[in-house]
């Protein structure tokens, strides 16, 4: 694997390969590679999706035979199998992408981060997303009294329902 000084001088492999996983691969491992997107959080008990640090496919031939084949030949039976829906090439450039990922993150932030497609919002994303990372402490409505309110109290959690925290409370974060 090439060592990257700049996203400028990423291969057309790795660009490709950063676009493509953007298209197909987000929705289960998220927008960075951290396992956080959306799929696995609106299902219980789903295996953790995070490709920045390597479980089982270690190698380049061990990440592309993943890819292939996904969960049909060994690997989690809820990732797909990607040989009937990519051409060889784009196969070839997310298997670079992972080992990207895992050898030198900052390299594989910076190219996902330029080849990332503008968001739009979506407020059914926005909601999964609330209550996957914030009810815990802000609560289902925003007022600050979600479960680990009580545990978290230097400060607690702030109520969203107000448009700007005070100075002093962001300081005390």
């Amino acid at each position: 694997l090439m060592c990257l000084g700049s996203v400028a001088q990423a291969s057309d492999a790795l660009q490709l390969g950063a676009e493509t996983y953007h298209e197909r691969c987000t929705i289960c491992h998220g927008a960075s590679g951290y396992g956080d997107g959306l799929l696995p959080m609106y299902m219980g008990n789903y295996p953790n999706t995070a490709l920045v640090r390597a479980r089982t496919a270690t190698t380049i031939d061990e990440i592309r035979h993943v890819v292939e084949v996904g969960g049909s030949e060994g690997g989690s039976v809820h990732s797909p199998p990607w040989r009937d829906e990519l051409s060889a090439e784009e196969i070839d450039a997310v298997t670079q992408l992972v080992a990207l990922l895992r050898d030198d993150r900052d390299a594989a932030f910076a190219l996902l981060d330029e080849t990332r497609p503008p968001s739009v919002a979506n407020p059914v994303e926005g909601r999964v997303l609330f209550k996957t990372y914030c009810a815990r402490c802000h609560g289902e409505q925003g007022y600050g009294d979600g479960r680990m309110a009580k545990v978290y109290q230097d400060p607690p959690p702030f109520p969203l329902i107000y448009s700007v925290m005070p100075a002093a409370y962001l300081t005390n974060i």
